[in-house]
């Protein structure tokens, strides 16, 4: 929700979630840290609620987030798209020429990404890629892709690297 934490409405946001009897928390789950303006929704009303229901309110909530996240990005843009447009190629030429980078800085990357190719503004990197990056870059993915463990320094090189190649240009 990176239009909605730029436009400092995050809070709205979570006040909203919180009156719904649903709580925010970071991507890990409680106690974890917001990283990437990634945020978990959960419920905490169970006593007393079907499942039917919860995933009712979850779903109509979720419709309301989607539309404020847009209605943000749209002021984003029309009060400041050059800084937006910024700070998309600049995170987008951070993760594709860097030589080391560790998770927490690839989720505060991968984020203005993704909104600028949810704008339009950046072309030259698809949803599906942020996407795998996002999924692929965690430690163990890591870790299993190079067929090892390995420690945070050798993990930083190999996820720039991976996130290198992921974006690399076709030859076509």
């Amino acid at each position: 929700l990176p239009a909605l934490v730029m436009t400092r409405q995050i809070q709205k946001m979570i006040n909203a979630v919180s009156q719904l009897g649903m709580t925010v928390r970071g991507p890990s789950g409680e106690g974890s840290e917001i990283k990437g303006n990634l945020f978990q929704i959960s419920n905490q009303i169970t006593l007393g609620v079907n499942e039917d229901e919860i995933i009712e309110r979850l779903s109509n909530l979720t419709e309301q987030i989607i539309d404020m996240e847009t209605k943000a990005t749209s002021q984003l843009l029309s009060e400041a798209e050059e800084d937006i447009e910024d700070r998309v190629f600049r995170a987008y030429s951070i993760l594709t020429s860097a030589r080391k980078l560790n998770s927490k800085e690839t989720l505060e990357l991968l984020s203005p990404v993704r909104l600028g190719i949810r704008t339009g503004l950046l072309k030259d990197a698809s949803l599906n890629a942020i996407n795998e990056v996002f999924l692929c870059s965690r430690p163990a993915h890591l870790q299993k892709k190079a067929g090892r463990e390995m420690g945070e320094r050798e993990r930083d090189i190999f996820r720039a690297q991976f996130i290198r190649d992921r974006f690399k240009p076709s030859a076509c």
